[in-house]
């Protein structure tokens, strides 16, 4: 939020429709360094494993000794492809999103339920980034492309929203369980802007990407997407995360955090 619109929001890069490129180079590297710790060159004689017989005879010829165990985790659970590092994460937005699903309908303050519909809206917003990325660029889908740590600023700001809104729960708990007009805003701001992004993005197809593509590195043929959002909006994508980012913090009534993002994100479309 804050921290992406600081430069690093993975951007609204919808240029050429249908067109196929060639993973980036840094996720080829990652799936050759897993495939290098899973499925690793047979070792030197001297180093292979002796067969034993099965009816307790002479032992068979060596054979390749085995990835380790330590090399296998590391890649399945550290690596930016490891599938077991995408499941892990999967699985925390998912609880995350279906626990404050159900504390937003056991809650018995506005304050509880606006914090339960803030969690559910960020962790919808990582999973359709991903599922959305999958559908269109499997090539190149990673843990990466989940958006949680597109960079250190990000999170900083995720935090710094969180902790604007305890604060003022801890001190003034009355103006959290009032919703006001301008609350109601930032809830029908973070609908339109998630709806807008996610057109924007299905919309382009495998023009939209995550990384910005470099005339140099565009695949021939690439036309400008002119259709559906995009006959409206030159960067639908860029328009809905502004206004879902803004609305968040409006919904939570975090004024210092609205306005830091607001302005924060003026300065990216600007660019």
């Amino acid at each position: 939020m804050l921290g992406a619109a600081l430069g690093v929001l993975p951007g609204d890069h919808a240029r050429a429709r249908g067109a196929m490129t060639a993973p980036p180079e840094d996720v080829l590297d990652d799936y050759r360094a897993l495939l290098a710790a899973v499925y690793p060159p047979p070792r030197l004689e001297e180093e292979h494993e002796v067969a034993p017989a099965a009816d307790g005879g002479p032992r068979g010829p060596p054979r390749p000794k085995g990835p380790t165990l330590d090399a296998a985790r590391a890649a399945l659970f550290r690596s930016t492809i490891g599938i077991a590092r995408v499941a892990r994460l999967a699985v925390g937005l998912g609880v995350a999103l279906g626990a404050h699903a159900a504390w937003f309908a056991l809650a018995g303050s506005t304050w509880e339920r606006r914090w339960c519909a803030y969690a559910v809206c960020l962790a919808a917003y990582h999973c359709a980034e991903f599922f959305v990325t999958a559908w269109f660029h499997p090539e190149s889908t990673t843990f990466d492309s989940f958006l949680v740590n597109q960079s250190t600023a990000y999170q900083v700001a995720v935090v710094c929203g969180a902790v604007e809104f305890a604060v003022e729960v801890a001190l003034a708990r009355e103006w959290k369980n009032e919703m006001s007009p301008i609350a109601w805003l930032g809830v029908a701001l973070v609908v339109a802007g998630q709806a807008l992004r996610t057109a924007a993005m299905v919309t382009a197809g495998r023009a939209f990407t995550h990384r910005v593509a470099q005339t140099a590195t565009r695949a021939s043929g690439h036309e400008l997407v002119t259709s559906g959002v995009y006959r409206v909006l030159r960067h639908p994508g860029y328009a809905g995360w502004f206004w879902w980012s803004v609305g968040t913090q409006l919904m939570l009534a975090n004024w210092v955090c609205a306005v830091a993002y607001f302005v924060a994100a003026r300065r990216v479309s600007d660019r």
